[in-house]
């Protein structure tokens, strides 16, 4: 890991100087990052699918514990016969059942490692969505800035064309120009207010996609001080991602877990052996007949025909290891494939930037000097307009080059599968994906359902 090249040193600094510096209050990138994580529904509903797996987990696990259950039962008799005549009676009858599996092969065991698959597959993608949330926050505000600083630069330009016009009127007045030229400039206006009313209009979009992104109203976004520090190369960073990537790992996971699930199934021809043991009791009312019982056995079972079900079930979970195979390598190709495209943009858009700065140099000269041209009668209004022109279209493409850069290197963050909360130091309350699991794991069924509302009454609900 290295710290950034010069030129993006320079950007940054450069960024921060066509801020909005007349503004009371500055927004920085890392606070709208915080809200964005802070405020996402798509977060918190992933987060609660990742609680769902974690009770997954202990369903599995419950499978091969004790299963207790009671009965009771209550009823009335009547009988009229002969001899004997008309009869009724009432009865009770209160039971206890208990069973457990004791042997099934180890089938029990991988229901509960598929399930445990199945959280860290969802972790993972949950770090997907994560960065899903981020890049989306990042790319709205930088592209609200860039809203932001367009106008500016369209009011600026009004101005510039406003003081021309007078000045072409004032040239006209003592005939040192044609109508033409003042037509010219007229035109120039209308062109200019054309343009900044289109810049409002996206500067209005660019605010509800930032609040959408964000969860709350921009104020005076900052460029930021600082930028990540990036790998040196994309190969190095190729490299990073395929060991770390959360799709790769979660395309890992979900290889195993069908793996997993091929030897469940296969199992599943297997006998299971249970221990099982029950208590009845029974009373007839009004009578001294009762009757008490109390068993307890072994219970072996195995399926002999199901019509062809268990075979089929193993070859569709052999199927699922080949889809989830395939789908591994998909995805691997896919994160190098982001990697490198990744880092072709961010370095075209670094060299964008120095080519723009230098053709913003080379456009201020031409003004200047075409404008006190004009004023001793060298050149025209047209060449006058033509020359602001450029400057202003130089401008706004260092605007938009400049924000690029900052949404490049992030973008490869994102590549790498390192752009979250955690990484970039963001000042919030982090989802702890081991806290609920932990609770799971540990409560018993009479105290579970006071210290899980524990547990979610930490993070809100």
């Amino acid at each position: 890991m290295t710290t950034l090249h010069k030129p993006v040193r320079i950007l940054v600094a450069a960024a921060t100087s066509l801020g909005l510096s007349g503004a009371v209050q500055a927004q920085s990138l890392t606070s709208a990052l915080e809200a964005a994580y802070q405020n996402s529904g798509l977060l918190e509903q992933n987060q609660a699918l990742l609680r769902v797996a974690d009770e997954d987990v202990m369903r599995a696990g419950a499978a091969l514990l004790p299963v207790v259950s009671w009965t009771a039962s209550v009823g009335q008799s009547y009988r009229d016969a002969s001899p004997g005549g008309y009869s009724e009676s009432a009865s009770s009858t209160v039971g206890l059942r208990a069973s457990m599996t004791l042997y099934d092969f180890g089938a029990g065991q991988l229901g509960i490692d598929q399930a445990s698959e199945a959280v860290q597959s969802t972790r993972q993608q949950l770090i997907g969505v994560e960065q899903s949330v981020l890049l989306q926050a990042i790319e709205a505000f930088m592209q609200y800035r860039q809203a932001s600083e367009l106008v500016r630069l369209r009011e600026n330009n009004l101005k510039v064309i406003d003081r021309e016009l007078q000045a072409a009127n004032d040239r006209f007045e003592v005939g040192e120009i044609t109508r033409t030229d003042v037509a010219m400039a007229e035109s120039s206006k209308a062109q200019s207010l054309s343009a900044l009313a289109q810049a409002r209009g996206d500067l209005t979009r660019a605010r509800e996609a930032y609040i959408n992104a964000v969860g709350k109203a921009p104020q005076s976004p900052s460029a930021p001080s600082a930028l990540p520090d990036l790998p040196d190369s994309a190969a190095i960073a190729k490299a990073v991602a395929g060991r770390g990537h959360p799709d790769i790992l979660a395309a890992q996971s979900q290889v195993k877990q069908a793996e997993l699930g091929l030897a469940q199934a296969e199992l599943a021809l297997m006998p299971t052996v249970s221990l099982t043991g029950s208590v009845s009791l029974g009373d007839t009312f009004n009578s001294t007949n009762y009757s008490n019982s109390a068993s307890i056995g072994l219970e072996a079972s195995m399926p002999i025909y199901q019509g062809g079900a268990l075979d089929s079930s193993i070859r569709a979970a052999t199927n699922r290891v080949d889809s989830a195979k395939a789908a591994l390598r998909f995805t691997t190709l896919k994160v190098d494939m982001q990697v490198g495209a990744a880092y072709a943009r961010l370095a075209v858009a670094r060299a964008n930037v120095q080519a723009i700065d230098q053709q913003i140099d080379a456009a201020q000269i031409a003004f200047d000097g075409v404008r006190e041209e004009a004023t001793l009668g060298a050149r025209t209004t047209l060449d006058v307009l033509n020359a602001e022109q450029n400057l202003l279209d130089a401008k706004a493409n260092r605007v938009v080059a400049g924000n690029e850069v900052i949404v490049a290197v992030y973008s490869v963050l994102s590549a790498l599968g390192q752009l979250t909360a955690q990484n970039l130091g963001l000042n919030v309350d982090l989802f702890d994906p081991e806290a609920y699991a932990a609770e799971v794991k540990q409560t018993q069924s009479s105290m579970r359902g006071m210290q899980l509302d524990k547990v979610l009454g930490k993070i809100g609900k």
